[in-house]
């Protein structure tokens, strides 16, 4: 294919230098080796919806006394307030960070309880009885 020699164009009659394949100013197809090429774009083909995981609030926590280190479950109403180990009779706050050791929150889809450690909280988990996903938040559900 032989390139473009340079000349007037053919469109508009400006000067066009060598080896260029449209015109700048009217945009012709310079080569006659050349055609235009149609271009079809694919069908618009929606995807279809992609189900997250659940969101899940935790229903209430899993906390280990300071006294005896004993892990004592904790319902969320008890959160922030004063309470006494079951085992020991240390005095505790229930719920502060210090002393939390994971969230207990029921599966959305096979409704049994489960447990997430802390460092899963706002991660994608799977439910350990359905492996359905979900992901449990730091907030408590009122």
């Amino acid at each position: 294919m032989p390139a473009w020699t340079g000349g007037p164009c053919p469109g508009c009659q400006e000067e066009v230098p060598p080896r260029v394949l449209r015109c700048p100013s009217c945009r012709t197809l310079l080569a006659p080796e050349l055609s235009e090429h149609e271009f079809n774009p694919p069908e618009f083909t929606p995807l279809a919806e992609v189900d997250g995981p659940t969101i899940v609030r935790p229903k209430g926590e899993r906390s280990r006394c300071p006294g005896c280190g004993e892990e004592l479950r904790v319902a969320a109403k008890y959160v922030g307030v004063p309470v006494a180990c079951k085992k020991c009779g240390e005095p505790m706050t229930a719920g502060t960070s210090e002393h939390r050791v994971a969230y207990l929150a029921d599966c959305p889809h096979c409704q049994k309880e489960i447990r997430v450690g802390i460092k899963y909280v706002g991660q994608r988990v799977q439910c350990k009885f359905c492996e359905g996903e979900l992901t449990v938040s730091e907030r408590a559900a009122s």
